[in-house]
């Protein structure tokens, strides 16, 4: 009976993280690009392809490399930066960014970056759940999974391909771990 019910916990804790990550593709879909997105799928492309991390040097490449890994089937050519945004690597970033991304198939290359990015808000969910069931029960752990899966600012920043969602699972699981 236990094991059963552990599964069937676990079954609509999966039903819920399901839920949420179809939110996560339609909002992936409909929203337009933040400003820096751009700049880190460049610069996770760039290192993927040219193993070059001097684009973005101020964000830890996980995100980006983790975003971009489902863009090297799409065999996508790098853009020629013009020489003068080559001057500040800022400059460099902005430019080439939106060059790379808008000189090919955005909508392709923004939702597969963007799901990529998202696996690591599912993962949050799982954590979350897993750690508030075992300090707190099932109750309290299906509570803050239903306002995890809901919650705008989660559905908002999610499937967003910056840092957002990798320190807040880092820090999550750091404390959870501790």
């Amino acid at each position: 009976p236990d094991a059963a019910r552990h599964r069937l916990m676990w079954s609509a804790a999966s039903f819920l993280i399901a839920l949420l990550a179809l939110q996560l593709a339609l909002s992936a879909r409909r929203q337009s690009q933040t400003f820096d997105e751009a700049c880190h799928i460049y610069a996770g492309y760039s290192y993927w392809t040219r193993a070059d991390f001097g684009l973005n040097p101020e964000h830890p490449p996980l995100v980006k490399l983790l975003a971009t890994l489902p863009l090297l089937p799409m065999h996508l050519q790098p853009p020629q930066v013009p020489a003068w945004a080559l001057s500040f690597f800022k400059l460099e970033e902005f430019v080439g960014g939106r060059m790379f991304v808008y000189s090919g198939n955005a909508d392709a290359i923004l939702f597969r970056a963007r799901m990529a990015a998202a696996l690591l808000t599912l993962l949050l969910a799982a954590l979350l759940f897993a750690a508030a069931n075992e300090m707190f029960g099932a109750a309290a752990a299906f509570l803050a999974l239903g306002l995890f899966v809901f919650e705008p600012t989660i559905l908002a920043h999610g499937a967003v391909v910056t840092t957002d969602m990798a320190v807040t699972l880092g820090l999550f699981a750091a404390v959870y771990a501790f």
